[in-house]
């Protein structure tokens, strides 16, 4: 059976890593701004692929570089003579990998010279001179007021800040530290070395609804896994009514599935990830 979609629902290097989890043979025929292309898998290896000229590795990374592509992907084609061996995992760390190289960006340019950008106007914030009486001294009133301001100001300060410290003991005493929730990030943010995408350890393709059918859909439900590979969260991506009875049955199914987690610099952390499912 094949499946027909494209990046917008579902990304190329998504559709590898859930077909790479298959022992069976796979081909992907790709269409992409490029022209045509292809990929094989076997038993979790990509040992083939072409587009635009190109061969092997280097095809594989063209085509895992394409914003916008459309795919169809066929299970148990045997693959043509390989002209390539890499891990599907390895294929895409080294695709993720390179795409963050071409994002990188040149330092921003420097400030403005202090003297031109936020310089103070010495002249305008030069404080006037105090008036004087005819002796030459401030005159006696302003001297008063400027002492008694200064001493309400200090006794002022000296009372908020006792009321402020007691009243932060106070509620450190009986509020419990807070602890930081983890926020699970999306599957195409995994790029850098030391990431894993979810790796699928148990569940079974649900049965069809309405087995009578010459052809079954392929169901993509939007799953969360949870740092202990738990499907936490199970929805389905762009549901259509005359699908629903499919759309229960897959996510039925999904939420049974089993994961070895996801890992951002080597530790396990919640993932979204868009996963087909196809029906028996």
């Amino acid at each position: 059976m094949s499946l027909v979609g494209d990046s917008t629902e579902l990304s190329l290097a998504d559709l590898i890593q859930v077909k790479g989890q298959s022992p069976a043979t796979c081909r992907i025929l790709v269409q992409g701004r490029g022209g045509s292309g292809a990929i094989f898998l076997d038993r979790g290896a990509v040992v083939y692929a072409e587009y635009d000229g190109l061969f092997g590795e280097a095809a594989a990374h063209a085509l895992l570089a394409e914003h916008e592509v459309v795919y169809r992907a066929t299970s148990d084609v045997p693959p043509p003579a390989p002209n390539m061996a890499t891990e599907h995992r390895a294929l895409l760390l080294q695709a993720a990998v390179a795409h963050d190289e071409r994002r990188r960006t040149p330092p921003p340019l420097p400030g403005a010279p202090r003297n031109l950008v936020g310089a103070p106007d010495r002249a305008a914030a030069a404080p006037l001179p105090p008036r004087r009486t005819a002796g030459g001294r401030p005159p006696l009133t302003l001297v008063r007021w400027s002492l008694v301001a200064l001493a309400l100001g200090l006794v002022g300060a000296a009372v908020f800040g006792r009321i402020s410290v007691r009243r932060s003991e106070a509620a450190a005493s009986v509020l419990p530290a807070p602890v930081p929730a983890a926020v699970p990030v999306e599957a195409s943010e995994l790029r850098t070395p030391g990431d894993e995408l979810p790796v699928l350890l148990s569940g079974e393709p649900p049965r069809s609804p309405e087995p009578d059918l010459a052809l079954h859909p392929t169901v993509v439900v939007r799953l969360m896994v949870d740092p202990s590979g738990v499907v936490a969260r199970a929805e389905v991506y762009r549901p259509r009514p005359e699908l629903a009875r499919f759309e229960e049955a897959a996510l039925d199914a999904a939420r049974r599935f089993a994961f070895r987690p996801a890992r951002r610099a080597g530790a396990p952390v919640g993932v979204w990830i868009n996963w087909p499912v196809d029906f028996l």
